[in-house]
């Protein structure tokens, strides 16, 4: 909802008139205001102790300067920004609508219709951001307008300048609990995946009111984020599948962007008026400001509700004369005209009869006779209007009728348009190479048809310039520079313009590792020197994500690729040169194990087994626990090995040049000890006991002897009968001939 302005707020900030209050945040107070050529737009002025900080503008600069890339249907703009004001601040086009927060707040959960929508809009938006190499890292509910034509994202661009300020990193986790991802919550490095997990847990809340992780203190939040299943009981189950995917635990295994949107397109039209339920699309037209228009010549206001007759105070002073005048009249009659009766001087000029037709018993107060009102001021006295051009007031009165209704009057004269020398109010990158040859974007006031740029007092190259933008490439320098622009109406004054000249271009003196798979997602760690504030790091021409850097240190996450390329990093003061310290190889990924038949052999090894997976081919080994099996043949996804002996459960891992299989479930073989191997046990009934003894004996049985009676040297029984293990003891009934 938009608020009045409050006694301490500025009139306005950079060029942008402020019109009323929309709320504040953890990085500052947000405004709506008008730009020159009469847009809306929404204004966040950053805190001070966030200004304050050293290192935060720059950071502030890269950023808003990588996020004015960012051009997707379903993004809030960024239109302008000054890091170098003495609060930045940062301009975005202004979205008419409620925050997804508020309006589920306020109106309960939206339909499944309504948030397959919203998936839709979120999973562009996000496509459009990370294909600049941003990652949102904060979104969230308060951070999605809902529109009649789609959401709006905002606030990507200045999340990582805020996460990496030294006061907010200190024991507090960036991101908004319930929301963020689980890389997050462990304070590791995060890239797009993350803002996927956060976007299911929007949507989670859109269509059931909550966070899928529930609520509480921060530590429980964080807990189960990390450690817990998202509660999606309550989702409904055409969501579902498509919310728990984004919200998968391990970064690989969420969907990209392009995937939802492949994923949402049958079911998603075209989003119009009534994407939204009439509940809320009825609440929009709260958020359109209601702003005096004026005509160019005669400006009128009329109050929407009555208010009582202005009374002058000394602090209108500035504005409205109200010493008396033949001019002023306090008339009481009821139903008389209001007759403006001119001063001598402005005879001439002041129409004659009733002002506007105005019929009312009514009192008149004049005054600013002669006064020049410039574009944008501020009236104190009557309220807020905004002139198209300069104008110089004649006379100005207010009339008050009998029903307190209050009508403000001006006679005014076009005079002679202002001309006013330029304005630079930033400039990004802020820091460039010594030998020259930087790109250099100026935004400011006045640039128009300028003639010359100098940082310093050496001249710049002036390759594209507008009112409010030029775009110049800067000179070969040293040291720390004020960039000034000349126009016809003079030359800028030095504020916000200071360019440093850094020392040298950074330098790459090592990567790791040095190789990846061919689908990219790898951390590398890219270290050399002159890396602070880089812009950009390239795997070949592709960009990468970056995640952490430092004056000799980049932590970047790889694009997909192929063969070996060369890793350059960008920063302001120019691009690393390609060297043999900078080269990455993509690998075809690592072999995965997905089943092994059968899953268990002999402990004395020998059992053939077949392995399927992924990326086998070219297998060096294949090793069951740590024992190293034969391979007697391997394919892409087959291998067939002889195992080893061994013991227990073990898993069996695959090695190929590329790496080692990931041990899981599907790879374990469990050794089993063999069943004996069984022999006939010979006849022996009737033979003598030497005789049943040397036969026993030949096939590898023990003999025992029973004797049955007082004397006999005959086999009548044996046992076992039939079949034994080798070695096993054979017991002979010995007896008389014929008995005993």
């Amino acid at each position: 909802m938009i608020s009045d302005l409050r006694p301490a707020d500025p009139v306005s900030v950079g060029p942008y008139s402020l019109l009323g209050r929309l709320g504040a945040g953890g990085m500052g107070q947000v405004y709506l205001a008008k730009s020159p050529g009469g847009h809306l737009v929404t204004v966040k002025v950053i805190r001070p102790e966030l200004a304050d900080e050293r290192g935060f503008r720059t950071r502030f600069g890269l950023e808003v300067a990588a996020a004015r890339k960012v051009s997707g249907m379903f993004t809030a703009a960024v239109m302008d920004a000054d890091p170098d004001a003495e609060r930045p601040w940062m301009a975005t086009a202004y979205v008419p609508g409620p925050s997804l927060g508020d309006a589920v707040d306020e109106e309960g959960p939206l339909p499944v219709k309504s948030v397959l929508a919203l998936a839709a809009g979120l999973a562009e938006a996000l496509q459009a951001i990370h294909a600049v190499g941003m990652v949102h890292r904060d979104l969230k509910p308060s951070n999605i307008l809902l529109a009649s034509d789609g959401p709006r994202v905002i606030d990507f661009g200045i999340s990582r300048a805020r996460e990496r300020s030294r006061l907010t990193t200190t024991g507090v986790v960036m991101g908004s609990p319930g929301f963020l991802s689980p890389e997050q919550a462990m304070g590791r490095a995060v890239g797009p995946p993350s803002d996927l997990f956060s976007l299911g847990a929007v949507l989670a809340f859109a269509v059931t009111g909550d966070s899928p992780f529930g609520s509480g203190p921060t530590p429980a939040l964080l807990y189960r984020t990390v450690n817990q299943s998202a509660e999606l009981s309550a989702v409904p189950a055409r969501l579902r599948p498509l919310i728990e995917h984004c919200l998968v635990k391990d970064p690989a295994g969420r969907p990209t962007p392009a995937e939802l949107l492949t994923q949402l397109s049958p079911d998603v039209g075209v989003i119009i008026g009534e994407w939204l339920p009439k509940a809320i699309t009825d609440t929009l037209g709260r958020y359109v400001p209601n702003i005096p228009q004026t005509s160019p010549d005669l400006q009128t206001v009329v109050p929407s509700e009555p208010s009582p007759a202005p009374v002058p105070t000394a602090s209108d002073s500035a504005l409205i004369d109200t010493a008396p005048s033949a001019a002023v009249l306090a008339a009481q009659v009821p139903s008389v005209p209001v007759i403006i009766e001119p001063t001598p001087d402005l005879a001439a000029a002041w129409p004659t009869g009733p002002a506007l037709g105005f019929s009312a018993a009514a009192r008149t107060v004049q005054g600013g006779a002669g006064r020049q009102i410039p574009l944008r001021e501020r009236n104190r006295r009557f309220g807020r209007w905004h002139f198209g051009a300069a104008k110089t007031v004649i006379a100005a009165a207010v009339v008050v009728s009998a029903a307190g209704t209050a009508l403000a009057v001006w006679l005014t004269q076009p005079t002679a348009p202002r001309v006013t020398r330029p304005v630079v109010s930033g400039i990004a990158p802020a820091r460039g190479t010594a030998a020259g040859g930087t790109i250099v974007v100026i935004t400011g006031t006045g640039l128009a048809d300028a003639t010359a740029v100098k940082f310093g007092r050496a001249a710049g190259t002036i390759t594209a310039d507008s009112s409010t933008q030029i775009t110049a490439i800067s000179p070969a320098g040293t040291g720390t520079v004020n960039i000034t622009v000349t126009t016809a109406a003079g030359t800028s004054a030095a504020t916000a313009d200071r360019f440093t000249y850094a020392a040298q271009a950074p330098i790459v003196t090592g990567v790791s590792p040095s190789h990846g798979s061919t689908a990219g997602a790898i951390t590398v760690t890219i270290t050399g020197t002159g890396l602070a504030d880089a812009t950009a790091v390239k795997f070949g021409g592709v960009p990468g994500t970056i995640t952490r850097d430092s004056g000799t240190q980049i932590t970047a996450i790889s694009p997909a690729g192929t063969g070996t390329v060369n890793i350059t990093v960008t920063a302001p003061a120019g691009t690393s040169p390609a060297t043999t310290a900078d080269r990455f190889t993509y690998r075809t990924p690592a072999p995965t194990v997905t089943a092994v038949s059968p899953s268990q052999g002999s402990t004395v090894g020998g059992t053939r087994v077949t392995i399927t997976g992924t990326n086998l081919s070219g297998a060096t080994e294949v090793s069951f626990g740590g024992a190293r099996g034969t391979i007697t043949r391997d394919s892409g996804t087959q291998i067939i090995v002889t195992s080893p002996a061994g013991s227990g459960t073990v898993d069996i891992k695959v090695t190929t040049p590329v790496g080692t299989s990931t041990v899981t479930s599907a790879d374990r073989f469990t050794y089993v000890v063999p069943a004996p191997q069984l022999v006939t046990v010979p006849d022996t009934d009737g033979l003598t006991v030497n005789e049943a003894t040397q036969i026993l004996e030949a096939d590898g049985f023990q003999v025992k002897v029973e004797m049955f009676g007082i004397s006999g040297n005959t086999v009548f029984d044996y046992t076992p009968v039939g079949e034994a293990p080798p070695g096993s003891t054979i017991t002979l009934a010995v007896g008389a001939t014929g008995g005993f």
